[in-house]
């Protein structure tokens, strides 16, 4: 069976994209033109493999290169999560297209078909995924004046701390998880409040800031986080850990899932 180069180039750069879009969805605050041009070198190199097969360690090679390009890789844990979810996407996709090429139709029908049936398959595969891991860490997403934040804290049910007046509890965050705007911004205020804390490291305290946004991320969507008041921990925390959740936080995806 012959197939177009035009209909090969377009069913695989749809294959791509959609793999890699339904991987970051949800997780980063990605960008469509690098998921457009990840997608196309993926496409391209498809069609390169196609004539001239090789070896399993080029697989390998293009699609780390395609995933750097698709997803940010500032936090490595989520990154190299997105690249399971991702490398889930290909053999869904893939085996979900070339079953409905077997039903004929045409090769650009039942591969559009497929594509749309394995976008279906994946989206539920990553939902079961995320639900099994939402007890152990979350996504969160912080404004705080004119900047954002969006990063991975691991739900601690170790961090009792509360911010001392209001008594609420303290989503723990450093400065690789806050970013260089928001610690500018908290620097420059001279109304924080403080928070003892204790650690393995010793003894300190903490300024808390109440952000002007919070929101967690919970069975695929964006919701608002419970009240809690945002602790800057002085450098940098250890184990490759950034941030540390209060145990509300777990109690809240519980609910928000059943």
């Amino acid at each position: 069976m012959r197939v177009a180069i035009e209909e090969y180039l377009l069913i695989n750069f749809l294959m791509d994209f959609l793999f890699l879009y339904l991987a970051a969805r949800g997780t980063w605050f990605f960008s469509i033109k690098r998921l457009c041009f990840a997608a196309s070198l993926g496409s391209g190199y498809a069609l390169f493999s196609a004539f001239f097969r090789g070896k399993m360690i080029f697989h390998a090679a293009a699609f780390m290169v395609i995933s750097l390009i698709a997803f940010p890789s500032r936090d490595k844990r989520l990154f190299f999560r997105t690249i399971l979810i991702a490398l889930a996407g290909i053999f869904v996709l893939g085996s979900v297209v070339r079953l409905c090429a077997l039903f004929g139709g045409g090769t650009l029908l039942s591969g559009l078909l497929g594509v749309l049936l394995g976008s279906v398959s994946l989206s539920a595969l990553k939902g079961a995924f995320e639900q099994s891991a939402c007890d152990h860490s979350v996504r969160f997403r912080v404004r705080y004046r004119d900047a954002s934040a969006e990063f991975t804290a691991i739900v601690d049910t170790g961090n009792l701390l509360k911010e001392p007046l209001s008594a609420l509890p303290v989503l723990i965050a450093d400065e690789d998880a806050l970013g260089e705007k928001i610690m500018a911004r908290a620097a420059g205020e001279g109304n924080l409040r403080e928070a003892a804390f204790a650690s393995i490291g010793g003894d300190g305290r903490m300024k808390c800031l109440r952000a002007d946004e919070m929101t967690v991320h919970v069975s695929g969507r964006w919701v608002k986080a419970p009240d809690m008041w945002l602790g800057i921990y002085p450098g940098k925390m250890r184990g490759g850990v950034h941030a540390l959740a209060p145990p509300i936080v777990s109690a809240k995806t519980r609910a928000k899932t059943k």
